[in-house]
């Protein structure tokens, strides 16, 4: 058999590069303005940015600010004056498509969600008191203790979970552009337990109180910055204290449990707007939560317990996947279903 030549100088034994051949460049737009001519647009979408910003996730590979400078000037002269003067950022256009969703991508999502709470499963089940670690288990695990500083498995001292522990796992199914995730909290009674004190089971009513109140108030059409002041509004009428910050608030009412919301998107590259949290650029919030919005129905309960003393507090993370239809947020897969008990 013979063999062919290798190499990048070569293709099927022939040399590549041949004496006047043009580069990429010199034929890279050729015939484009004849195609838009026949279109004649009003506005031609072109992949850069005016006034949004990288979204969080893609910064690494930026999505919505792709074309190179040499790449725009090179179009603008294919283009010619006429329509070069009709070219405006595609931003928004972009944005809405990378953070929106349709039915059978939320039908796939679904599917991964079961996926991820059965990741939550097993997880949970490799617990043993005060020999798991929680390095030992997969996922993004942690868990803070009554003075508000959080435990994490990455961690270079390894924490072993113990009675009295409440800690959550977070855990996701799917690839790049299908991700479901799903968070689980779950509580290691000591020895003397055979069931969860009072704290435990008071944390998770308020928890399911919050719960309700996103579900009825996160509505299609509203903006992400108008929708988290409603919540705020109705989190506060229901006696809670809203927290922007993930940190209990030493400096307020004592008395009441503290909320903090981050209900971020979904989409086809991670955290892009709409974003119902205060963390993040205002133009998260500026976009409207449009109809089929998939996203992380993401907060944080922060609760005294007075009894352990000043500032001491229990703390509980949520983290499910919901979609927005006309019948407003339905959750494609079961969201936490309750505090798991560990023996």
């Amino acid at each position: 058999m013979e063999r062919e030549s290798g190499g990048n100088a070569f293709k099927d034994g022939v040399p590549v590069e041949q004496p006047g051949t043009a580069s990429e460049l010199d034929i890279r737009f050729v015939g484009l303005k004849e195609l838009v001519a026949e279109r004649d647009p009003k506005r031609i979408g072109v992949n850069y940015m005016d006034n949004l910003a990288v979204a969080s996730s893609s910064e690494a590979s930026p999505l919505t600010d792709g074309i190179s400078y040499k790449d725009y000037n090179l179009l603008i002269e294919a283009l010619g004056k006429k329509y070069a003067g009709r070219v405006r950022s595609a931003e928004y256009l972009i944005m809405d498509y990378l953070a929106g969703r349709v039915m059978e991508e939320i039908e796939l999502s679904e599917q991964f969600g079961v996926i991820a709470a059965d990741n939550l499963d097993r997880e949970f089940g490799k617990v043993v008191p005060g020999v798991t670690k929680l390095s030992d288990l997969e996922g993004n695990v942690f868990l803070r203790v009554p003075d508000g500083r959080e435990i994490h498995a990455g961690d270079p001292d390894p924490y072993v979970l113990k009675g009295g522990d409440l800690f959550t796992i977070l855990h996701g199914a799917g690839n790049r552009i299908f991700h479901s995730d799903l968070g689980g909290n779950a509580y290691v009674l000591r020895e003397e337990e055979t069931e969860p004190p009072p704290e435990i089971q008071a944390i998770w009513k308020h928890a399911m109180i919050v719960r309700k109140i996103l579900q009825e108030n996160i509505k299609a059409g509203r903006t992400a910055g108008g929708t988290l002041e409603l919540l705020v509004r109705k989190i506060e009428e229901a006696g809670y204290y809203y927290n922007p910050i993930d940190y209990y608030d030493k400096d307020a009412d004592p008395k009441k449990t503290q909320i903090h919301l981050d209900c971020h998107a979904i989409g086809r590259s991670g955290l892009l707007g709409p974003r119902i949290s205060p963390l993040g650029p205002d133009w998260v919030r500026n976009m409207k939560i449009p109809l089929l919005h998939t996203f992380t129905f993401e907060y944080m309960v922060h609760m005294p317990v007075p009894k352990w003393g000043k500032g001491k507090h229990l703390y509980i993370a949520f983290h499910d996947g919901a979609v927005v239809t006309e019948d407003g947020v339905v959750f494609p897969y079961p969201p936490d279903q309750g505090i798991r008990i560990i023996q």
